[in-house]
């Protein structure tokens, strides 16, 4: 129809905005399109496009990254996470939000995992201690002497709109910890020095970071949750946070 130039107006009904690159809307199993549609809506956009959109500059809003980001940057805020109802799609979103830790999770910061190489990559199954000096890993059917420490880290995040929890493992956990998941699991299961322990997670409260989040819908038991997960955790540079908001600002009331 576009070929031809009729140019029709196209209404979709329960479609997905999604925000990588840009603005853009997909489709799900509940999503309906429809072509010229009867709608006030419809016929006011037909006048509009007939006496001047047709005529008018278009601008693409498909890849809208502001300057001194990484390259398909969405950020977002905690609050849009539950009220945009990221993650329930059938893949991930990704974004990126500035926040900050307000709570760790201590009772199950990281686990023993199985440092043996299933093809190229490591196992990481979780291991048990097997008389006083190994360890086992029951999906390797293997015992041996030296495990490996992994975070399973699970904070809440703050920012002005709202509260979430995410979890981080390891690469980003070490991000947010600055110690490796061995030494505290050290410090607190086999040194039992609880005031230290207890002093590194305070220092690693109220910090502020810039956290890559994904965000993906998962069953837990019968319940469908949302899971949020740390891909990454920068601390905040404020210069260069600076300088995005003021382009943000600018690009605002330019419009």
């Amino acid at each position: 129809m576009s070929d031809a130039g009729s140019f029709p107006i196209v209404a979709v009904k329960a479609g997905k905005v999604n925000d990588f690159s840009g603005k853009s809307i997909g489709t799900i199993s509940t999503t309906r399109l429809f072509i010229n549609p009867d709608l006030p809506e419809a016929h006011t956009l037909r006048e509009w496009f007939d006496r001047v959109g047709k005529d008018s500059v278009s601008q693409s809003i498909s890849k809208d990254v502001l300057p001194g980001g990484p390259k398909n940057e969405i950020r977002k805020t905690v609050s849009q996470i539950k009220d945009e109802g990221l993650g329930r799609s059938d893949k991930p979103d990704w974004i990126t939000v500035r926040a900050t830790i307000s709570f760790i999770k201590t009772d199950t910061f990281c686990y023993t995992a199985c440092p043996l190489m299933i093809g190229d990559r490591q196992c990481n199954k979780k291991v048990t201690r097997v008389g006083d000096a190994r360890w086992q890993c029951d999906r390797c059917n293997q015992e041996f002497e030296e495990c490996d420490y992994r975070y399973f880290l699970q904070a809440q995040i703050v920012d002005h709109t709202g509260i979430t929890w995410v979890t981080a493992f390891q690469e980003a956990a070490e991000e947010i910890m600055e110690y490796p998941a061995k030494e505290l699991y050290l410090l607190k299961y086999e040194e039992q020095d609880d005031d230290k322990f207890g002093e590194i997670i305070k220092s690693s409260l109220f910090n502020h970071f810039v956290f890559r989040l994904k965000i993906k819908e998962e069953l837990y038991g019968d319940e469908q949750r949302v899971k949020v997960t740390v891909v990454k955790a920068d601390k905040v540079d404020y210069s260069s946070e600076s300088r995005r908001m003021l382009e943000s600002i600018s690009k605002f009331c330019r419009h």
